[in-house]
């Protein structure tokens, strides 16, 4: 072991010894006069000390320690040197160092990160322009392996123009090396040159152009590749007549050409095209049903159309934050497996897949996600029934790097696989396990947000005939709404029509798809208690390699408030759709009611029913009924009761009937008597036919005992029972902050975790602190 005192008492030692330096240092960084104008940052040590034991009915006793070393120190500083002229620069220096004991064999890693960073910014509103350069070093070592240290530097300019009233400019210069300190695993080059422009000559009209080119150079393999892309974009909106006739458009054309040499070594990767995405939270993934409303409201038990995630924009969350890879509650949270996936428009070789995230992981965070176990790859001919590709996956890995399109860094997981020739392809994965402390500051573990999923196919670069791809792509949208009748006491009648074409071109294929809806909206107010809405609408569809889609949509909806404390709702909607001689359909009636019988007092009750049946003939009856009710007896107290129920049947296609249901219910108290005293439980249960009922109580507090809430101490307690496996889950952790200036507080937490079942038992403690100093 590398650290003092042993490691039984290693985090009692750290956190004592870390006191000392905080009482010693007070005077340095006591409030007093700037060094220098913009000088800040911050310093944070964190050490963990963890002890487990695992006994398991027919096997030997494991017992395990770790213990864990964490040093931060980050400095910058930003200085106007002139009017206009400003320069930024600093840096972080991080080192985790960690040593494990399991059944008397020791192991140890380090691993260390240096990122200094320098810029100068020229903020002219006329003519702005910036220098920049980051450099990003990993090193890591542990034992039985060799050390590796991997270096990605960064060089970048940008010079802008912005005329009034004419079109601005943008030009961006950047560089990229990324290497191994040896060169052995790694040496290459990418350089960006980008110019963009963008023009509003009338308020309601709005075009862009972008084009890029990237040069690239993998050194090991004697591979050179030249991508050139072109991006134009236009918008434009107009309202007539009083606002009775209103339109839009928008379109997208887009055209890549690589041109490449090689030596002989080297993998090209080719972009594959994408028809679209789909989402699910299921953990049958062999089959999901195909949603016929392609609604976007959770839960998402059916396979659901979601165009965000191929809109290219890989900053964005999907809309609704559903599609989370993140730590889920303990009381409520949704745990089922999320299944991902694309429509390839043909059946096309890949073998590979990124999913992009929303920020950038820790090495202790993403590489929970790098075991191959984590991830499954599900291939399908229809969209609905799927197969598993077992022993396929080859390696998974999470990156960060520029992008030169969105001029953004962007961050993904990178699944490569053999060789699979397919057209829907899918990955499944579950969210991120409830974490143990010390958690990484900077990162928001119950949010981890996919924003896109790409596929790919790598290819030898001997291989690819010709020394050339190209490709052309381009997306139209447009549409209008005309209100036909709007009368006081009489109902208000819309018409409305929308249209997108979307197609994509390479030396091999043609893909395109389009879509057209024309609808009808009424909107009634029957009196000052009842309104009502009725809509009624074709969709037309078709795309490569598709039949003709036709389908009738319609809904009518009721909204009466008699009371301002009383409100009701109810909704019938439904689908009837063809294609190629087959049809599907899907109808629904859901109530909601909502009632405040008393100051303090609310309750909220639901229920409906929906119907389908889709190409194959299957039948499917789902109900659903949820329960709520709020309590505030006192402004210190409040109650909640939740309930839901849904169960569905599926019959006919071929099929054997089944049924299923889910059933989950809480109670749960919050009392807060003092400002600086606060008390929680609750009570829950969540049951499914094809999995043991879990039972779930959680209790925990907080009390500051001073008024500035300088010093907090909290703590909680959590118990689930589940009854497979007579298994029992249980955790106790206090914690205490101290809050001892503006950007300097200590955390100290103690966990305890045990695990008891009919075959095996662990117990499980850890202490950990936390010390920040910021300026």
């Amino acid at each position: 072991m590398r650290f003092w005192g042993g490691t039984q008492t290693f985090s009692l030692h750290l956190t004592g010894i870390l006191a000392a330096l905080l009482v010693l240092s007070l005077p340095i960084f006591s409030p007093g006069p700037a060094y220098a104008d913009g000088l800040n940052g911050y310093l944070e040590i964190s050490d963990s000390f963890t002890d487990a034991t695992n006994r398991t009915v027919g096997a030997a006793t494991v017992k395990s320690r770790s213990n864990s070393f964490m040093q931060r120190y980050n400095l910058s500083l930003d200085r106007t040197l002139y009017p206009y002229i400003r320069f930024s620069a600093g840096g972080q220096f991080e080192k985790t160092m960690a040593d494990t004991t399991s059944n008397g064999a020791e192991s140890s890693s380090d691993a260390t990160q240096i990122s200094p960073f320098a810029t100068l910014t020229l903020g002219n509103p006329f003519i702005p322009a910036a220098i920049g350069y980051t450099r990003n070093e990993q090193a890591i070592s542990s034992s039985g392996t060799a050390s590796t240290t991997n270096v990605l530097e960064t060089y970048n300019g940008r010079l802008g123009l912005r005329p009034e009233g004419l079109p601005t400019a943008d030009l961006l210069f950047s560089r990229s090396n990324a290497f191994d300190k040896d060169r052995a695993s790694q040496d290459s080059t990418t350089d960006s040159y980008s110019l963009s422009s963008r023009y509003q000559p009338v308020g309601n009209l709005d075009l862009s152009y972008q084009g890029v080119l990237t040069d690239a150079t993998d050194r090991l393999h004697s591979l050179k590749s030249e991508t050139i892309t072109n991006t134009a974009t236009g918008n434009y909106s107009q309202r007539f007549l009083a606002n009775r006739i209103s339109f839009f458009t928008s379109g997208t054309l887009t055209s890549r050409e690589t041109t490449f040499s090689t030596g002989g070594g080297g993998e090209i990767t080719i972009q594959l095209s994408r028809l679209a995405g789909f989402f699910a939270l299921s953990n049958s993934p062999t089959f999901i049903q195909r949603s016929l409303d392609d609604s976007l409201t959770p839960p998402i038990v059916t396979w659901t159309s979601v165009p965000a995630l191929i809109d290219g924009r890989k900053d964005q969350a999907i809309p609704s934050s559903l599609i989370n890879l993140g730590v889920q509650p303990v009381v409520g949270g949704d745990t089922r497996q999320r299944n991902l996936g694309l429509d390839l428009a043909v059946s096309t070789a890949v073998n590979t897949l990124y999913v992009y995230v929303n920020q950038n992981l820790p090495a202790s965070i993403a590489n929970q996600f790098t075991p191959l176990s984590r991830w499954s790859i599900y291939t399908s001919g229809d969209n609905e029934n799927w197969t598993l590709q077992p022993n396929v996956i080859q390696s998974v890995g999470f990156e960060t790097f520029p992008d030169p399109l969105l001029q953004i860094q962007v961050q993904r997981f990178t699944i490569n696989f053999s060789d699979i020739t397919t057209r829907y392809i899918k990955v499944v994965t579950g969210p991120l396990p409830q974490q143990p402390p010390p958690l990484p500051t900077g990162v928001d573990l119950n949010n981890i947000l996919v924003t896109e999923m790409e596929a790919a196919l790598r290819t030898p670069a001997a291989q690819i005939p010709g020394q050339k791809t190209s490709s052309q792509g381009g997306l139209v949208n447009m549409g209008g709404r005309v209100k036909l009748l709007e009368r006081p006491s009489r109902p208000s009648v819309f018409y409305d029509v929308n249209f997108s074409y979307n197609f994509n071109r390479t030396e091999s294929r043609t893909l395109y798809n389009y879509f057209l809806s024309n609808g009808l909206t009424a909107l009634h107010k029957f009196s000052e208690v009842l309104r009502g809405t009725a809509r009624l609408s074709r969709d037309d569809a078709e795309g490569s390699g598709e039949e003709h889609r036709a389908a009738y949509v319609y809904s009518v909806s009721l909204d009466a408030r008699p009371l301002a404390t009383l409100s009701h709702n109810a909704t019938y909607s439904g689908r009837q759709e063809s294609s190629g001689g087959k049809s599907s359909s899907s109808d629904s009636f859901f109530l909601t009611n909502s009632a405040t019988l008393y100051r303090g007092v609310s309750v909220n009750l639901s229920g409906g029913m929906s119907f389908a049946t889709n190409e194959a003939g299957v039948n499917s009856q789902t109900t659903i009924l949820t329960f709520g009710a709020n309590v505030t007896p006192h402004q210190t107290l409040n109650t909640n009761v939740s309930f839901a129920e849904t169960r569905s049947k599926q019959s006919g296609g071929g099929r054997a009937e089944s049924s299923s249901f889910t059933r989950a219910g809480a109670v749960t108290a919050a009392y807060n008597p003092l400002a600086s005293l606060y008390l929680f439980c609750s009570l829950g249960f969540a049951a499914q036919n094809d999995r043991a009922t879990i039972l779930t109580q959680n209790y925990g507090g907080s009390w500051s005992p001073f008024r500035d809430g300088a010093l907090l101490f909290s703590v909680s307690y959590n118990e689930a029972v589940s009854s497979a496996g007579d298994q029992r889950t249980r955790s106790v952790s206090p914690t205490l902050r101290w809050n001892i200036r503006t950007g300097w507080w200590l955390d100290v937490s103690y966990a305890y975790l045990t695990t008891t079942s009919s075959i095996d038992e662990t117990d499980a403690s850890s202490i950990s602190s936390t010390l920040r100093m910021s300026f």
